[in-house]
C-alpha cells in the first residue's frame, strides 16, 4: 500500500513562469543549493516547500522535527554571498541561478547567521574538518536565507539522468499494484553485498525500488554516469525485472550518517515506498559513525508511516562458501571478506579485477569498461 506523503501534504511546485523586470535580485546556488530546490518542487522533501529559516533549524538539530512536529532530521538550507545577502528584504521574490541558468523563483521569508559550530556539531556528530560535510559547511559560510519556491525552471536543470516527480513514482507502484515496495538507496555500484540485501527484500515484499543517488559526491565516489550504467546491467541480468523499479534520485550526499538515513527514508516515502533498508554505516563517511548508528537514530524517532528494514552487514565466508551474516555465519573474521565501494574504487584505480564473490563481472564492467574480467 502507498504510504500518505510525509507530513499528510505532497509539494508539487510547477515550472509557471514568472516576469521579473531587470532590477530581480540573483541568487548563485552550489549544487546543494540547486539539488534542493529541485527535490523541494518534484516532492521529495514534502511537507517541506522551501528553505529552512532559523527556527525550523533549531527545532530539527534539537527536537529532530519541524516546528508543527512533523519528525524531520536534516535542515534544508542555502548559503548565500555576502554582498547579495546584503541586499535582501522578507517579501522579495528572487532568481536562483545554478550553471549560469535561472532555475527556479523564490519568495525570501528571513535572511540570517548561524552559529556553524552549533550547526556542524548537531547535524554531522562532530566539528572536524575531515568530515566532507563540515568542510563543506564552512566553506559556503555563514549567511543563509529562508524562502518558498514559487516556481521551478525543469529544463534548466542538467542531469545525466533527470529522476521523476514523486508523483510519478506513485504512479508507476500504483500502475503496477505492489502490496509492498521495499527502497534501497545507495551512491556506488551493486556489489554482491548489496545483491543479498536486496534478493532478501524480495523474498519479504512484494517489490523493491532501487533508488540510486546521482548527485555531487565525496572526492573518489563513482560518477553518475557509471553508477546509473550498472545498476541498470544489474537490473537485466541478476533481478526479475517485473518486480524490481530502477528510480534514480538525483541529491546531493552531504555524508550526515544517521540524520541522513532518516531524511533519505522519508524521501523514499514520498516517493511511494512501504519499507526502506537501513544498513551498516548508511549515509556515513570514514569513522565518524558506528557501524549501527543509523538504524539507533531511526528507531529512536518512532512511528513515521514507513518500515524501516534494518539489515546487518553482508559478507562473504569463505567456510561457508557464501554470503552471509553475522546472524548466520558461525566462522570468525579471517574467513569473512567484508565488502566496500571504496575497496571496489581501488581496484579500478589500480587494475585490479575483483573475483565473482565480490562483484559480478558484468558489473565491474560497466564501470571499469577498460578491464577485462
Amino acid at each position: 500500500m502507498i504510504p500518505e506523503y510525509h507530513g499528510s501534504k505532497g509539494i508539487s511546485i510547477s515550472d509557471k513562469h514568472i516576469q521579473f523586470g531587470e532590477q530581480g535580485i540573483r541568487i548563485e546556488a552550489g549544487s546543494q543549493g540547486a539539488l534542493t530546490a529541485w527535490n523541494i518542487a518534484m516532492g521529495y522533501f514534502s511537507p517541506c516547500n522551501g528553505f529552512h529559516g532559523p527556527e525550523e533549524i533549531r527545532s530539527i538539530l534539537e527536537e529532530n522535527s519541524l516546528p508543527d512536529g512533523t519528525p524531520w532530521s536534516v535542515p534544508l538550507v542555502l548559503p548565500v554571498n555576502p554582498q547579495t545577502w546584503e541586499s535582501l528584504h522578507n517579501g522579495d521574490l528572487v532568481e536562483i541561478w545554478h550553471d549560469m541558468k535561472r532555475i527556479a523563483i523564490m519568495e525570501v521569508e528571513e535572511r540570517f547567521t548561524l552559529d556553524l559550530e552549533w550547526y556542524t556539531k548537531l547535524l554531522f556528530s562532530t566539528n572536524s574538518d575531515e568530515h566532507p560535510g563540515v568542510m563543506m559547511t564552512r566553506l559556503n559560510g555563514n549567511r543563509f536565507v529562508s524562502g518558498r519556491i514559487l516556481s521551478v525552471l525543469k529544463d534548466n536543470f542538467s542531469f545525466i539522468v533527470k529522476s521523476g516527480s514523486t508523483e510519478d513514482t506513485r504512479r508507476q507502484i500504483k500502475e503496477r499494484g505492489p502490496e509492498s515496495v521495499c527502497g534501497f538507496q545507495t551512491r556506488n555500484a551493486p556489489h554482491r553485498g548489496h545483491e543479498f540485501l536486496h534478493k532478501q527484500a524480495l523474498s519479504w515484499y512484494d517489490s523493491l525500488a532501487l533508488t540510486p543517488s546521482l548527485g555531487p559526491k565525496k572526492k573518489g565516489d563513482l560518477p553518475d554516469a557509471l553508477i546509473i550504467s550498472s545498476y541498470r546491467k544489474y537490473l537485466e541480468n541478476y533481478l526479475p525485472v517485473e518486480r524490481v523499479f530502477l528510480f534514480p534520485v538525483n541529491y546531493a550526499m552531504i555524508y550526515a550518517g544517521p540524520r541522513e538515513a532518516f531524511l533519505h527514508m522519508v524521501m523514499r516515502k514520498n516517493m511511494g515506498c512501504s519499507h526502506f533498508i537501513i544498513g551498516r554505516d548508511h549515509a556515513g563517511t570514514g569513522k565518524f559513525y558506528g557501524k549501527y548508528e543509523a538504524m539507533e537514530y531511526v528507531k529512536s524517532i518512532g512511528n513515521t508511516g514507513i518500515t524501516p528494514v534494518f539489515m546487518d552487514e553482508a559478507f562473504y565466508c569463505s567456510r561457508c562458501g557464501e554470503i552471509s551474516t553475522e546472524r548466520i555465519c558461525p566462522h570468525p573474521e579471517i574467513y569473512r571478506k567484508r565488502f566496500s565501494g571504496t575497496l571496489i574504487r581501488e581496484m579500478i584505480e589500480d587494475n585490479t579485477v575483483p573475483d565473482g564473490n565480490m562483484m559480478r563481472a558484468e558489473i565491474f564492467e560497466s564501470i571499469a569498461p577498460s578491464r577485462s574480467c
